[in-house]
């Protein structure tokens, strides 16, 4: 029988190798388990801001940047230099238009130049090439305007909103506005948010409606509301009539600029000088002639008694 051998009699040599693999082999221990659980502190901390992303709601803000932040497990990010483009009035209601359309659905299948395509230059007076405004003084910045009689519910929308854009520029003329620390015009920044029930709230979540409680940033808001409201407007009411961006484009293609066109559209119809505007935004309009003013309005020019 084999006599075991004792341990002190290994040489040296081999007694700081044994040594040294069972340091090894602890601290590689160590290290395994010390990973395992920084990826499970991770993991954890990752659900826990993930479950918290969830219950916050979608942020859109037009400030330095326009962006959509979309906190879910799809995350839509656009980013947009807003206070040099020109282009803002149209991706104010581009983007009001996506969320409605897709809502968090980033793959949804209508993109953002589907929308623009779908209401630029469209019928006589959906944001027509001629009527945009200088910008800058180096680009033009589309708006709708006033080119003739709407040839359908879509146009006359466009026509409404380029009525209530003249009261807004009236009442700058006016000062009806008082903005602390920002210019007041048609490309003015605004953030919105959609509320808890899935619906366009114009103002930042602190402040729905622009409402801070206190009167002087309140006041302060009331040309960033405005714009708002009347973007909001629009959006809801052109939204189910196109139903679908790509599709309307593509069968209502006869249709696009014919602002120019004296037989579609009666180019030579007068702007109106020297309006009277009644109505509180978004509904604030202006009188066709000298009729009273009123605080409801049905229809551009008429008043409910």
């Amino acid at each position: 029988m084999k006599k075991s051998v004792k341990f002190k009699n290994q040489p040296k040599s081999c007694f700081k190798i044994s040594r040294i693999r069972s340091w090894i082999s602890r601290k590689r221990t160590k290290i395994i388990t010390y990973s395992i659980l920084v990826f499970l502190t991770t993991l954890f901390i990752h659900k826990i801001n993930h479950n918290n992303a969830q219950r916050q709601p979608l942020k859109v803000s037009y400030f330095d940047h326009v962006s959509i932040s979309i906190n879910s497990t799809n995350h839509l990010q656009q980013h947009q230099e807003a206070s040099k483009n020109p282009e803002i009035t149209i991706i104010r209601i581009r983007n009001m238009l996506h969320f409605l359309y897709c809502g968090q659905n980033k793959d949804c299948g209508v993109e953002n130049f589907h929308i623009r395509k779908s209401i630029v230059n469209y019928g006589c007076n959906c944001y027509p090439e001629n009527k945009a405004r200088d910008f800058l003084h180096t680009q033009n910045a589309n708006l709708p305007g006033y080119n003739g009689d709407p040839i359908d519910d879509i146009d006359e929308a466009c026509l409404f909103l380029a009525k209530r854009f003249e009261c807004f520029e009236k009442d700058i003329e006016e000062k009806i506005f008082q903005p602390i620390g920002y210019s007041c015009d048609y490309t003015t920044s605004y953030q919105w948010h959609v509320g808890q029930e899935g619906e366009i709230v114009c103002g930042p979540p602190e402040a729905p409606e622009y409402d801070y409680g206190d009167s002087k940033k309140t006041t302060s808001s009331k040309c960033r509301l405005s714009l708002c409201t009347m973007d909001r407007e629009f959006a809801f009411s052109i939204y189910d009539l196109i139903e679908n961006p790509v599709k309307f484009e593509q069968e209502n293609g006869d249709k696009y600029g014919i602002y120019g066109d004296q037989s579609k559209c009666n180019v030579q119809a007068p702007e109106l000088k020297n309006i009277t505007c009644c109505g509180t935004y978004p509904d604030r309009v202006p009188l066709k002639f000298e009729e009273k003013c009123c605080d409801n309005i049905a229809k551009l020019g008429n008043c409910e008694s």
